[in-house]
């Protein structure tokens, strides 16, 4: 439920400084990739996600395919998109989709691909946890 409220909170603050800053001139272009990064790994360990993504894996299994395998194969080639993308400094639509889509495949992704991205979406997802719980006092 935490990473939920951290996915949504991401959203909101990028939200915030889009508004603030009068457009994306004058923001530096990490800020967006980190937003994205951190509200989509964030939703990665939600319910809903777990249960969308549960959908999809039975939908590759429907077609006789391998829905483990399939997405580690899609997460390495998305991370290689992503960093040839991310090279010009402006993150198009390819380093955007592969942000969101790479913690997403990483919930039914084997092998150690899919043990690495996972890792990394509980480590922010407890990251968001823990910063809540002190700023609440909880």
């Amino acid at each position: 439920m935490l990473a939920t409220l951290g996915s949504l909170f991401a959203a909101a603050f990028f939200f915030v400084l889009y508004k603030t800053t009068k457009g994306r001139s004058k923001m530096p272009w990490i800020i967006p990739v980190i937003l994205l990064f951190l509200a989509t790994t964030s939703l990665a360990v939600s319910p809903p996600a777990i249960w969308l993504m549960g959908k999809v894996a039975d939908l590759l299994g429907s077609f006789g395919l391998s829905a483990a395998g399939t997405a580690a194969l899609t997460i390495v080639v998305l991370l290689v998109v992503l960093v040839l993308d991310l090279r010009d400094k402006k993150p198009d639509g390819a380093a955007k989709f592969a942000l969101i889509a790479i913690p997403l495949l990483a919930i039914i992704a084997s092998g150690p691909v899919g043990d690495a991205v996972r890792n990394v979406n509980d480590g922010v997802a407890r990251m968001g946890t823990n910063v809540i719980s002190t700023v609440t006092g909880e």
